[in-house]
C-alpha cells in the first residue's frame, strides 16, 4: 500500500476471513467482496451477496414451549401429524441470541467501535432496540431500531425514524419433527 492510499479501517478482515474460510474458499468468493475504507467513494452499490445454507437437526428430543393447545402447530408428514416449528418462531430464537451476542460484543469492543465511528460519545446500545434485557436496566429501554447494526440488517427491521424498511436476509423453512409426539 503506497503512502498516498489510506489504510482501510478493517485491515485485518481479509486475513481473518482467509483463516476462517481457508485460502481456496477465499479465492472463490474474492470477486464478490469489496473493501469499505470509510470514504464515500469506496461505496459500490452492486447487488452481490453470498448465500449460506444451513441444515440443522436436533440431536435429542426437543421441548416446545407453547402458549396453549391452540399454539401447537402440527403438519402432516407421511399421513401422520407431527409437531412443527414455523420459521418465524425459529427466527425469533436466533434474533434473541444474536442480540445478546451483539450486546456482549459492544461491551468488549466499544472503545474500538467508537474510534472507527469517530465519535467518542457514540453509544450503540442506546441507538438501537438491542438494549432491552441488559443487566441492571430492568425491562430495558424501548426505542426504534437503528437500521444500521448487524441484527437489523440480517434479521430485517422497520423504524418510524427512517423512511425505509430493511427486508430480512435470514430466511428459512419450517422444522418438522421426525415422529409424532405428545
Amino acid at each position: 500500500m503506497s503512502a498516498s492510499q489510506p489504510k482501510p479501517p478493517y485491515g485485518n478482515s481479509v486475513r481473518k476471513l482467509k483463516e476462517v474460510l481457508g485460502e481456496d474458499n477465499y479465492r472463490m468468493i474474492e470477486p464478490y467482496l469489496h473493501g469499505y475504507t470509510g470514504k464515500a467513494e469506496s461505496v459500490k452499490p452492486i447487488a452481490k451477496h453470498v448465500t449460506i445454507y444451513w441444515i440443522g437437526r436436533a440431536e435429542d428430543r426437543m421441548i416446545l414451549r407453547t402458549e396453549g393447545e391452540d399454539d401447537i402447530i402440527l403438519s402432516e408428514v407421511h399421513g401422520e401429524a407431527v409437531p412443527t416449528i414455523i420459521f418465524r418462531k425459529l427466527k425469533a430464537v436466533y434474533l434473541r441470541e444474536f442480540m445478546q451476542l451483539l450486546r456482549s460484543q459492544w461491551e468488549l469492543y466499544k472503545n474500538i467501535i467508537r474510534n472507527v465511528v469517530g465519535d467518542s460519545n457514540y453509544d450503540f446500545i442506546t441507538s438501537c432496540s438491542l438494549s432491552p434485557g441488559l443487566a441492571g436496566e430492568g425491562k430495558g429501554t424501548l426505542h426504534g431500531r437503528c437500521m444500521k447494526c448487524p441484527a437489523d440488517i440480517l434479521m430485517g427491521a422497520t423504524s418510524a425514524l427512517a423512511n425505509y424498511n430493511l427486508v430480512s436476509r435470514f430466511v428459512g423453512d419450517s422444522a418438522y419433527a421426525l415422529t409424532a409426539s405428545y
